[in-house]
C-alpha cells in the first residue's frame, strides 16, 4: 500500500491490516515487500528522482510480519505518521527489518518536520523507530524488544519526548526519549560566552 510519485500530497493511508506481505520479482524489477509506503518515485534517469511530497498521513494502521519495512516514510515531509501498530518487520529481508523509518532521498530536503506519535513497534529485526531525517517530533510512541535497538537516529535533529523504549543508537535520547534541542555547536557555544 503506496503514496508513490511527484505531486502525491495530502493523502491519507488509515485504519488497515496488512499482513504477511512477500517480496515481488518480475524480472529485473524487484519490490522489498514493504507494506505502507510514502515516497516520490519517478524514473531514476529524471533529474527530481526523490523530490519531496507534502502532508502525507499514516494514521490508525496494524501492520503485521512485513518481509521488510513496516512503515517507510521517504522524502514525505511535515508527514503524520499516528496510531500505528508495526510488528515483526524484515521477516524475509533482515537487512531492511525496520518498524518506521523516516528518511529523505536524492532531491528532497533534509529537514522533513514529520510528526510521529502514538505508535506501537515491537519484534522487528532491525529498528522500532529510525530517524535519518532532520526537525521531526516522535512522541509517545512505544518501542520494545526490536532486534537491533528500539530508537536509532542518524544525525540527531529531531526531538523524542515521552517515548517508552528499551534500547538506542540514539545518543541524543535520554532515558525519557525527551530531547529539547540539539547540542551546540562551537560556534554558537562561543556567541553565547560573548
Amino acid at each position: 500500500m503506496a503514496v508513490l510519485g511527484r505531486t502525491s500530497d495530502f493523502n491519507l493511508i488509515q485504519g488497515n491490516l496488512v499482513t504477511d506481505s512477500a517480496s515481488i520479482e518480475n524480472g529485473d524489477i524487484n519490490g522489498v515487500g514493504e507494506n505502507l509506503h510514502s515516497n516520490a518515485f519517478s524514473d531514476p534517469a529524471l533529474p527530481d528522482r526523490g523530490s519531496s511530497l507534502v502532508g502525507n498521513r499514516i494514521v490508525n494502521n496494524t501492520v503485521l510480519n512485513a518481509y521488510a519495512n513496516g512503515v517507510s516514510n521517504l522524502a514525505n515531509t511535515q508527514a503524520q505518521i499516528i496510531g500505528n501498530l508495526v510488528d515483526g518487520s524484515g521477516v524475509g529481508d533482515p537487512a531492511h527489518g525496520i518498524g518506521i523509518g523516516i528518511q529523505p532521498r536524492q532531491n528532497s530536503t533534509l529537514h522533513t518536520d514529520d510528526l510521529i506519535e502514538s505508535n506501537t513497534t515491537s519484534g522487528n529485526v532491525v529498528y522500532g523507530l529510525q530517524d535519518l531525517a532532520d526537525g521531526n517530533r516522535y512522541i509517545d510512541n512505544t518501542a520494545t524488544g526490536n532486534g537491533v535497538d528500539d530508537l536509532a537516529a542518524g544525525a540527531c535533529q529531531s526531538i523524542w519526548l515521552g517515548n517508552t523504549y528499551g534500547t538506542a543508537d540514539n545518543p541524543c535520547a535520554t532515558a525519557d526519549g525527551h530531547r529539547v534541542s540539539p547540542p551546540a555547536t562551537s560556534a554558537s557555544a562561543a556567541a553565547v560566552s560573548l
